[in-house]
């Protein structure tokens, strides 16, 4: 029986390794997901401070606008189009984010199922030393 039962005890420990192994990928793909991510904000803040720039450059030109009409109508459709442009990236930016938050309650969520994986693999690694420690005081 003893010898069974440790059998046991080794090819469930194998198998927690193994889901521990999957643990640990898997991590490292939300670790890599991450990183993206802060790379992308990186992108959406730069971006957007492009588009202020932008946009204070019309402020200034709509300023001067005052006294030349057609050149400012041209231009102000330029800074319209320009942030249009600017609503379509915060929208890919909003829309990434959203992603990347659905992402990351994934990993918390199979996080949680390593760990409780994890204690019903010392539970059962602490049966299993009961087990021999009853067996080696009764023989």
């Amino acid at each position: 029986y003893r010898v069974l039962f440790n059998t046991v005890c080794l090819l469930f420990n194998t198998v927690c390794m193994l889901f521990n192994t999957v643990c640990i990928l898997f991590n490292t793909v939300c670790i890599l997901f991450n990183t993206v991510r802060i790379l992308f904000n990186t992108v959406c803040i730069l971006f957007n401070t492009v588009c202020i720039l932008f946009n204070t450059v019309c402020l200034l030109f709509n300023t001067v606008c005052m006294l030349f009409n057609t050149v400012c109508i041209l231009f102000n459709t330029v800074c319209i189009l320009f942030n249009t442009v600017c609503i379509l990236f915060n929208t890919v930016c909003m829309l990434f984010n959203t992603v990347c938050i659905l992402f990351n309650t994934v990993c918390i969520l199979f996080n949680t199922v390593c760990m409780l994986f994890n204690t019903v693999c010392i539970l059962f690694n602490t049966v299993c030393m009961l087990f021999n420690t009853v067996y080696f005081i009764a023989f």
